[in-house]
């Protein structure tokens, strides 16, 4: 519905004029001519998000079912700053009215903060040296525990400690990392306190559980349905092991939908249940898509996770965690993988306290650095700085954002060619822990089955290995017998073959060897397409029963988008059918799979 605001309500509007109002829901979608975005809450209907204009703004609901029992309306700029403004006129139309709103907004917001506090462990003691950040610079603890800063309110959003290897993570009532806080955008001056538990053992042996793109979505029932699957999973599985256990979502938790009230919250009570500490990176799609700047798109996640950009160690091994999404503060309200310069900057201030031979792990949503099926990135912001901040360092890189387990190790010859210098770089991408997206399906579209990588490390030692948590599937590798496939059509996929896909493996892996009757007969080839990569055959099988269910339509993912660089093909003798595959990975340890058909 298309109208004009009256000239004489001008001031009232104070120039947010609407260009478009669409009144056939409460939840309504508003276009202003600047195109600012922010998330407003209605008292006391504070169900409904709204997406009011800039600083002044109007808001359109369906008047036949609401009758206000509030003069006032709170709303939440993107840069955090509550605003409450009273309802001074109601202009009524057909499907609905426009709230006009006045008030003074408030001018008194700084735009830095005092921030200061004490590092104290839970039995009291001060603790000297524990490093304390915003994001933006990191400071010790004096000798009584105390440390101080001024932060900038326009760039920082979160405090916190770089723990120490010697203390032991809290959790919040979500099952998150709580070692940090929000700051308040409109104190000047804020007393931000943390107590540390000291562990009671080395914390040099544990696990971690690495969780690709769980991404929740309100209108895919079938995306929440899969989360549960996976933390019921985790939880089983939690139960089964002893030693520390953590886990990691790689980004994209909730679909273009943190801003959206009660997605965050469900996404996060549905993580609680798997009963394992959790950290959380960024993803594209956990930005507010609408968002004006980087630092309003980033705001959503700040509230509900915690710091986009941080660090800790942890045992004998130091991890980092980086924003990769690079934020067009242009008006575009597009990204570019890379660093922007707040976390390049925090990526060379924190290793600055890391010693050069300690283990790194970065983990970003968006690749930075070679996959095993594709060319170099040049990542548009700071990767020549990224990579010379590593020089001299061993390093592992952690990716969620492609849906697809893939693990490169750099040559030395591309060491010292593309990144300059670093002494050992291993880049890795974990699939979608809940299958396909389109549909979560049970596998994803490089072939792994719903699961998680696990780190398995014990002091300077670091093993990683695949989880499967659908009983169908093996936690190494899948095989697909000749024939298996026969009259569907699929894409080169030929029938004459034994198929296997060996979710993790590498070039530092053995070839899967074939045995028969205890006897080796053979060794399988990689199955090689263009660039690199190929379709997997089970992918593309389950695919078109998907398309065919109408569970492709949201959003379509073919098997021509879809990258395998773990596929192994081989030719068995006429008349076989029973085999053995044999494979042995980086580390010298064994897998096989016995298969008849």
């Amino acid at each position: 519905m298309k109208f004009s605001v009256d000239s004489s309500l001008k001031e009232n509007y104070l120039g947010a004029d609407i260009l478009t109002v669409n009144c056939s829901t409460l939840n309504t979608s508003i276009k202003y001519a600047n195109e600012i975005y922010h998330e407003l809450t209605m008292t006391p209907y504070s169900g409904s998000t709204f997406v009011p204009g800039d600083y002044y703004f109007c808001v359109v609901t369906k008047s036949s079912a609401r009758a206000y029992s509030t003069s006032t309306m709170t709303y939440t700029r993107t840069d955090g700053r509550q605003i409450v403004r009273n309802v001074k006129e109601v202009l009524s139309f057909t499907s609905g009215s426009v709230q006009v709103l006045s008030g003074d907004e408030n001018t008194d917001a700084p735009a830095s903060a005092a921030v200061h506090g004490t590092v104290k462990s839970t039995l009291g003691t001060p603790l000297s040296g524990i490093l304390v950040s915003d994001g933006v610079q990191i400071v010790k603890t004096a000798a009584d525990g105390s440390y101080s800063f001024t932060t900038d309110l326009s760039v920082a959003q979160n405090v916190f400690v770089i723990m120490p290897s010697e203390y032991e993570f809290s959790a919040n009532e979500y099952g998150g990392w709580s070692n940090h806080a929000l700051l308040d955008i409109s104190s000047k001056d804020q007393l931000i306190d943390f107590t540390l538990q000291p562990r009671t053992d080395s914390g040099d042996k544990y696990r971690i559980l690495l969780l690709g793109d769980p991404q929740q979505m309100s209108s895919r029932a079938h995306s929440g349905k899969a989360w549960t699957y996976v933390c019921n999973a985790i939880n089983a599985y939690r139960s089964s092991v002893t030693g520390p256990l953590y886990q990691i979502s790689m980004g994209d938790m909730v679909t273009n939908e943190i801003e959206v009230q009660g997605m965050a919250e469900a996404y996060l009570a549905t993580q609680k249940s798997s009963g394992v500490l959790t950290f959380s990176i960024p993803g594209n799609h956990d930005h507010i898509q609408k968002a004006d700047t980087y630092y309003a798109s980033v705001s959503g996640f700040s509230k509900w996770f915690g710091p986009y950009n941080y660090s800790f160690n942890l045992g004998k091994q130091h991890f980092i965690f980086l924003d990769s999404v690079a934020w067009d503060d242009n008006g575009g309200r597009s990204y570019y993988e890379g660093l922007n310069d707040q976390a390049i900057n925090y990526l060379e201030k924190d290793l600055a306290y890391v010693d050069v031979n300690t283990v790194v792990h970065i983990f970003t949503h968006c690749p930075l650095t070679k996959k095993h099926n594709g060319t170099f990135p040049s990542p548009k912001y700071n990767h020549a700085r990224m990579l010379k901040a590593l020089a001299g360092r061993t390093v592992n890189m952690w990716y969620g954002h492609v849906h697809e387990n893939s693990n490169y190790t750099y040559t030395e010859a591309e060491l010292n060619s593309k990144a300059a210098g670093v002494k050992a770089l291993h880049s890795h991408t974990v699939a979608r822990c809940g299958g396909c997206w389109s549909c979560s399906g049970e596998i994803d579209r490089d072939g792994s089955p719903r699961g998680f990588v696990e780190l398995d490390i014990d002091g300077t030692d670091v093993h990683w290995q695949y989880h499967s948590i659908d009983p169908n599937y093996d936690h190494t590798m899948n095989l697909h017998y000749p024939g298996q496939f026969a009259g569907e059509d699929l894409e080169k996929v030929d029938d004459t073959f034994l198929y296997c896909n060996v979710y993790l493996w590498d070039s530092l892996w053995t070839k899967p060897e074939v045995w028969v009757n205890g006897s080796k007969v053979g060794e399988m080839t990689r199955v090689v397409y263009e660039n690199d990569s190929c379709m997997e055959p089970l992918y593309q099988h389950f695919y078109k029963i998907w398309k065919a269910e109408g569970l492709m339509v949201d959003r379509d993912e073919p098997p021509t988008n879809a990258n395998c660089n773990h596929l192994f093909k081989y030719v068995p003798e006429s008349g076989v059918k029973k085999v053995e595959v044999r494979v042995t990975d980086r580390w010298g340890d064994a897998h096989s799979k016995e298969f008849s058909w």
